[in-house]
């Protein structure tokens, strides 16, 4: 894993494999029946049976819910926006329903495993608790099904937001690791605050390789990190800011 951040990463000379897997990864996810199909279209049917039968049936049916309409409508609304800072009343008046409900089906969707939510980082624990939470997909092929959008990632206005979402997905594989977003009152903002055995590691995530806003190097100045990340499709190479490692990673490294 690059991010360990031990060694010079080398470049894999077959790259342009690496982001056709990537970009397939991105539009059709991780569900093993559809890992094993060729096929685009039966790819799409596969994940749309995936969505009939267990968001339709198996969790609303065992949640016992019954304004389905509303539920649906919020997984929707909510795949839009994957990698956005939840907002529950922003959801409940969208939708017309009770603040408290709104809060009922982001908890069924948690304990489905549709969705998972990470916490802002703070050094002060109440600050933390009360700020609002990220959500992410645990899924892209049935995020992308749910709005039904299978273009390729070169085709998508939210090719950003499915980047995000996929490298959340790869570091919840990471062991020991506490996920964490930054974010000031000012809006600057960070992806990612990776603790791990007590080292904290910023990552930012981007489709292109541009430099990252001042607040990204508010932070390293603040908090100094050992190593730094910025992610992107294929831009690979690693700097110096200070005694902080500043690695440019592709992706598919992650």
């Amino acid at each position: 894993k690059a991010l360990e951040g031990k060694d010079e990463p080398e470049q894999p000379s077959f790259e342009n494999e690496f982001l056709n897997l990537l970009d397939e990864y991105l539009v059709y996810g991780g569900y093993p029946e559809v890992i094993k199909t060729k096929d685009r279209e039966t790819k799409k049917m596969i994940l749309k049976n995936i969505a009939s039968l267990y968001i339709e049936k198996d969790v609303i049916t065992f949640f016992g819910i019954r304004d389905t309409s509303k539920f649906e409508d919020l997984l929707k609304m909510l795949a839009f926006r994957t990698g956005s800072i939840l907002s529950i009343s922003s959801f409940s008046s969208a939708l017309k329903t009770g603040f408290k409900k709104i809060e009922d089906y982001i908890e069924i969707l948690k304990h489905s495993y549709i969705i998972h939510l990470i916490r802002p980082f703070y050094q002060n624990l109440v600050t933390e608790l009360r700020k609002s939470k990220k959500f992410y997909f645990l899924d892209l092929g049935l995020r992308n099904s749910l709005i039904d959008n299978f273009l390729p990632i070169g085709n998508r206005s939210d090719a950003g937001n499915l980047l995000e979402n996929f490298v959340f997905r790869e570091l919840l594989a990471l062991e020991d690791a506490d996920i964490r977003y930054w974010r000031t009152t000012g809006k600057a903002e960070i992806d990612f605050i990776v603790r791990r055995r007590d080292k904290i590691i910023p990552i930012e995530v981007k489709l292109s390789p541009e430099k990252p806003g001042k607040g990204f190097y508010s932070f390293i100045s603040t908090y100094q990190p050992e190593n730094v990340f910025i992610i992107t499709l294929r831009d690979f190479h690693r700097e110096k800011i200070n005694s902080c490692n500043l690695y440019h990673i592709p992706a598919y490294m992650v």
